[in-house]
């Protein structure tokens, strides 16, 4: 076996070759040799690709309310559960009631178990929820509530549970009595959490849909175990807003701004974010007096409390984030104190709202995603942690959502495993991740994706289950199966998320869930947890910001791929050691999983899952029942189908996918966005490889097609104790393996 240091001197001698090869692809991607690959989109036949005859347990809600066990779910019954989801936004939620049954069934051979209902308050009917005979947003639409309902009906039916989302993208008007409704941006950011009216309405409408009956299933939604998860609001943080400025520039546009992010909230909110921050001073410090002594500067340059500023007379102003290094550290840290509890009285009055007063019984989180230390503390109200992230999300220069106007990297997350951004969008994810992972609460990552047209998108999804299993994670939700409710039939990828006619990652999934539901990855041996103090949270804000660290402890990001990480809040007791990684090559401390930068190789290695994903192409992969020697760099996955390991197992499914692109895509010059998308179907880069498996003879070996029914039987050539055979997958994705005694 080659050492490390036998293998960088390898690599070295081989990268530039390597690199030329890369570049070659990348450029002219060519269609020669690359094969279409046909979605059935409503497949169903119990074949060996369907991962619900093995992982789901119909009916949803069987076993009883999913409930709060320590950090983990569990069902009332004492059955352990952890969601392995996809999300349907806007349109997709309110599908006709026949192909809401398809869907259904479809969703299940997939092996999903949970859908997260998403972006439903996002437009009128028939996108959305809305009734549009009304100018407000306090009707529901029947029509649209009747296909809503049926679709959860044959969800529940066929072993799948929903997560219903609230405050997503409702767009106020002014007949909802909303103040400056035009002018508040769109999805409607910042302002929901402390706006008294706003709140209001968001009670009014989780009352209207949650306690809705169901007449599918004769619940209603609050009486309905299949209802396992709410979420309050997406992606909403004040401290998202004060690090953008939009809590404090000064402007008014002419019409409702579409930048949710950075868009100035409306003047009559920042006067009433104001009115609530002299008050918060008032209550804390009594007086001007005692507020300017706590506001003391100290550094060189610093200002304190302005000589014009008084808290009873109003007038003490909000520091933008971007002077606050001109002002004194305390005082800064106080404005971080100030949104800290506003956020979490939100989070604490909606999650009091739904389970006292509607009487919900299944878990609610607040939001989403990492705003700095302060804001995750206040996410910690809620029953449990949620969080996002993507790997090369597009970025829209000028006009968004801009179909031939948008930018990736199109780089390899394995090669970059520690690239830490102030966005989720493009941050590596699961380190990221590992900051919204608070000790002692169930942690779920409701949207995830490496986006189409990223070249290494058969990347992410076994890495996620793989290491969402290693940190003891409690669901992963891939964004998104589709968007609209039309054209279900169709081929070729139409959008930078939709999964539905995407060829890599519906042979993927099936593969992730039997990892992370089964239980195929052990969870970590270790947990570190990461203390932080209040004079970290807050008297630290200046410089960390939501920056994506481990903040004062001085852990390194990529300590998630070696260890369970997790963080905790303490007054006063500091993290108190620092431990040492190499350089780029992570190891878990299960020895189940090794990411190697170096190489951009992650091997999975379990009893019940073997395989590699990445640039497989350098060097063969040694695991421990199984070898792969590829000339494609692809992501190779054995699995066992029986639950027996692998050396002992009856049958198995393999599955390698690599690149793919659609019929006629063309990329822009400097391969960073499309100049044209092209059409249906999608085009498969052909998986060559040869696979060696050990265990006893009797192997034999099918190519499956795209419903997983056997079509070609493929030779094995059998050595005592090991047999092998080579692949060249062209239109095939799978392979099913068996075993025969002789």
């Amino acid at each position: 076996m080659m050492n490390l240091d036998s293998l960088k001197k390898g690599m070295r001698l081989l990268f530039p070759a390597t690199l030329i090869f890369l570049l070659f692809t990348l450029t002219a991607w060519p269609q020669e040799g690359w094969a279409p690959f046909s979605v059935f989109w409503d497949d169903r036949s119990p074949t060996a690709t369907h991962m619900g005859n093995l992982l789901l347990d119909p009916p949803a809600g069987k076993h009883g309310f999913p409930t709060l066990h320590g950090d983990r779910f569990q069902f009332e019954d004492g059955t352990q559960t952890k969601f392995w989801g996809v999300n349907l936004s806007q349109g997709a939620n309110f599908p006709d009631h026949e192909i809401a049954e398809r869907l259904a069934a479809r969703l299940a051979k997939l092996g999903f178990n949970l859908v997260r209902l998403h972006h439903m308050d996002s437009a009128y009917e028939p996108r959305g929820i809305w009734d549009r005979n009304f100018t407000d947003t306090r009707h529901l639409s029947p029509v649209q509530l009747d296909r809503l309902d049926y679709l959860i009906a044959q969800l529940k039916a066929s072993g799948i549970y929903v997560d219903i989302n609230l405050h997503v993208g409702r767009s106020f008007t002014e007949a909802d009595g909303v103040a400056e409704a035009s002018l508040i941006p769109r999805l409607s950011k910042f302002v929901t959490l402390f706006d008294r009216r706003l709140i209001d309405l968001q009670k009014e409408y989780a009352q209207q849909l949650l306690t809705h009956r169901n007449p599918y299933t004769g619940m209603r939604y609050i009486e309905d175990p299949a209802v396992a998860l709410v979420e309050v609001t997406n992606e909403n943080s004040l401290f998202a807003g004060w690090f953008n400025g939009a809590l404090d520039r000064e402007e008014i546009p002419a019409t409702r701004p579409h930048d949710p992010w950075r868009s100035p909230i409306p003047p009559s909110y920042r006067r009433e974010l104001d009115i609530l921050w002299n008050r918060w001073l008032l209550r804390r410090y009594g007086s001007r007096q005692a507020l300017e002594s706590a506001w003391r500067p100290k550094g060189v340059g610093e200002r304190g409390l302005e000589p014009a500023e008084d808290p009873q007379q109003g007038t003490v102003r909000r520091v933008p984030w971007a002077e606050r290094n001109h002002y004194a550290s305390s005082r800064v840290a106080d404005q971080a104190r100030f949104y800290e509890e506003l956020e979490t009285s939100y989070f604490r009055e909606m999650v009091d709202f739904l389970h006292t007063q509607l009487g919900l019984k299944v878990p609610v989180t607040g939001t989403n995603n990492y705003y700095g230390l302060p804001s995750i503390l206040s996410q910690s109200a809620a029953d449990y942690m949620d969080t996002h992230g993507y790997w090369d999300h597009p970025i829209f220069p000028n006009r968004p959502w801009d179909r031939l106007d948008f930018r990736i990297a199109n780089r390899s997350l394995i090669l970059t495993p520690a690239q830490m951004r102030q966005t989720a969008f493009n941050s590596s994810p699961i380190p990221r991740w590992t900051l919204s992972s608070v000790c002692g609460k169930p942690l779920t990552v409701s949207e995830w994706n490496q986006p189409f047209p990223n070249a290494y998108e058969y990347e992410m999804p076994l890495l996620v289950a793989a290491y969402g299993a290693f940190q003891g994670w409690d669901g992963l939700f891939a964004y998104t199966y589709r968007h609209d409710r039309e054209n279900w039939d169709r081929q070729g990828i139409t959008g930078w998320f939709d999964i539905d006619a995407n060829p890599i990652k519906l042979a993927l999934l099936p593969v992730g869930a039997l990892l992370f539901l089964r239980g195929d990855v052990s969870s970590a041996r270790k947990t570190v947890m990461i203390v932080h103090t209040d004079e970290e949270v807050f008297e630290r804000i200046r410089e960390f910001g939501g920056a994506p660290t481990y903040g004062a402890s001085g852990l390194p990001m990529t300590l998630s791929f070696q260890h369970r990480v997790c963080q905790a809040f303490d007054r006063e007791k500091p993290w108190g050691g620092l431990i040492q990684t190499p350089a780029n090559v992570y190891s878990s401390d299960t020895g189940q999983l090794t990411w190697d930068g170096e190489a951009g190789i992650v091997k999975i290695d379990t009893p019940r899952t073997q395989g590699a994903v990445g640039f497989l192409s350098r060097t063969p992969i040694h695991l421990g029942d199984v070898q792969i020697r590829s000339a494609t760099d692809a992501a190779i996955v054995l699995t066992s189908l029986d639950g027996r390991p692998l050396a002992q197992s009856k049958r198995m499914l393999l599955t390698a996918v690599a690149r793919q692109m659609n019929t006629g895509q063309r990329w822009r010059e400097d391969e960073r966005g499309l100049a044209d998308w092209g059409t249906g179907p999608v085009l498969l880069q052909p998986v060559r490889a040869t696979i060696t498996l050990q265990g006893t003879p009797g192997l034999r070996v099918f190519a499956l097609n795209g419903r997983g029914e056997r079509v070609t039987e493929v030779p094995v050539t059998c050595s005592g104790t090991w047999c092998s055979f080579s692949i060249n997958t062209l239109d095939k994705v799978w392979f099913e393996l068996t075993r025969e005694a002789k």
